[in-house]
């Protein structure tokens, strides 16, 4: 029997260093030093800086609409969008998978629906989950992740296509 062979085809080796694909928005950077994370926003929107909740967590706002930093309406506007930052320190420390399970828990037990799970890896194969979640009152967006031993949580309401679009520039501080 005689075999031949051909050419050997070429190997394509992804690049070090992805693409990152081009914003819909003119960006600002958020950015927190103590967590060491860092991400992209429209540069329109007003953020806050980190407020203390508790012994245990931070959290901060960013919205599409007009308003005095570390205030919120009543009432987020028809066509506005919020997305929450989020600090924890909380047990288990420093592991993802159980901290999601016990949040998943908390919507269903709550009369929530998760509608879309995602398994994301951000910059620097930082591994994070994405959720849609649909609650009695409106659809939300989270991206949960680590930060050292913390847990970090973008969460918002509103564009959730921006939120995501938001949500894939995490990355961690250099």
């Amino acid at each position: 029997m005689i075999f031949t062979t051909s050419a050997p085809t070429p190997m394509i080796l992804p690049s070090e260093t992805p693409a990152i694909p081009e914003l819909s928005f003119e960006p600002a950077t958020y950015r927190d030093e103590d967590a060491g994370f860092e991400f992209d926003y429209p540069a329109s929107w007003v953020a806050d800086s980190p407020q203390v909740v508790g012994p245990r967590g931070t959290s901060e706002q960013i919205t599409s609409f007009p308003r005095d930093p570390g205030e919120l309406p009543e009432v987020i506007p028809p066509d506005g969008t919020i997305m929450a930052v989020t600090v924890l320190l909380w047990d288990p420390k420093n592991d993802l998978n159980q901290f999601v399970d016990l949040r998943k828990q908390g919507w269903v037990d709550s009369n929530s629906e998760i509608l879309l799970e995602e398994r994301w890896t951000l910059t620097g194969d930082w591994e994070a989950f994405q959720f849609l979640i649909k609650t009695p009152e409106q659809d939300v967006f989270y991206l949960i992740t680590t930060v050292g031993e913390r847990y970090l949580l973008l969460s918002g309401t509103g564009d959730l296509d921006m939120l995501r679009e938001m949500a894939g520039t995490l990355r961690p501080i250099e």
